[in-house]
């Protein structure tokens, strides 16, 4: 497994695998690991209660360095789908301040621009009162305008 984290994480309860070493063979336990990080290279021990703590730290190592390939292979590809997921409205890349605009065509052929936030809020039960509603704002556009 090539090594791209140039890092790795000590857990406390690797403690438990090394507490009856010596100081000697903890450093050289140590040593081993940092060189096992850097270049991958497995060591060989003499000491079969070191070869047995190496492995057991090994596997925390290797396990650790493959979720950090698969994290940074999901960042990769949600990079190259570029922005933020549909949906996410902390990332909007329209302008806040930009009104969406509606043109309402009346039988008269009269426009009425109707702007969005009139239109939240508003739920009309019948075509009719919907209906009543436009023609409402026509007349007070009408006026508006003096006609």
């Amino acid at each position: 497994m090539e090594k791209e984290n140039k890092s790795f994480v000590v857990f406390f309860d690797w403690y438990n695998n090394t507490a009856k070493l010596d100081n000697a063979q903890f450093g050289e336990l140590f040593r081993a690991i940092f060189k096992y990080v850097e270049s991958d290279v497995q060591p060989k021990f003499d000491d079969g209660a070191m070869e047995m703590a190496f492995n057991f730290i090994k596997n925390d190592i290797d396990r650790n360095q493959t979720k950090y390939m698969e994290i940074k292979q999901k960042r990769s590809e949600a990079g190259r789908k570029g922005g933020a997921p549909i949906g996410n409205n902390n990332a909007s890349k329209t302008s806040k301040n930009k009104q969406n605009k509606h043109n309402v065509n009346v039988n008269d052929n009269v426009n009425v621009n109707v702007n969005d936030n009139d239109l939240r809020g508003i739920c009309y039960e019948t075509k009719e009162e919907e209906t009543a509603r436009l023609l409402g704002v026509l007349a007070e556009e009408r006026r508006k305008n003096g006609q």
